[in-house]
């Protein structure tokens, strides 16, 4: 009897299917890594994204307050007091109100280059922490 004829390869073996499933499961796993990754970096971008934003409403604030209400050389904490803004020296405001959230705090430093000079230096910092660890923005401008 020819056992050659009754033998015939057709199908898959168990060690070619097994490497079939471990090279798919690479793959798999790569890209759900990736897309892990990418959700971090996309919440990351988010919190840099909402402090810019605090500290560009600072600038604005601070320009639409006036030059006249504040003295130079010293930090400043926000204030919002019912719909109208106000600069507190630091420490002066309740520590609730000084930050935007429960996530950022923001700190106004004011600068005169010059006793004579008009203009001032508005420095803006925008901290917050998170689980990567600790951030900071900083905004500069310069008012009249």
């Amino acid at each position: 009897m020819n056992f050659k004829l009754l033998r015939q390869n057709t199908g898959f073996s168990l060690v070619e299917l097994l490497f079939a499933i471990a090279f798919l499961s690479v793959i798999v796993f790569g890209v759900i890594r990736l897309q892990v990754s990418n959700l971090g970096l996309s919440n990351t971008q988010n919190l840099e994204l909402q402090a810019h934003f605090w500290a560009s409403q600072a600038l604005e604030i601070v320009e639409s307050i006036g030059s006249g209400t504040f003295t130079p050389d010293t930090t400043y904490e926000i204030d919002l007091s019912g719909v109208t803004y106000s600069l507190q020296e630091t420490g002066a405001v309740d520590p609730i109100l000084a930050t935007t959230n429960d996530l950022f705090s923001r700190t106004v430093e004011i600068t005169q280059p010059a006793a004579i000079s008009p203009w001032y230096n508005v420095k803006v910092t925008v901290n917050w922490e998170d689980s990567t660890g600790t951030h900071q923005i900083l905004a500069n401008r310069i008012i009249e």
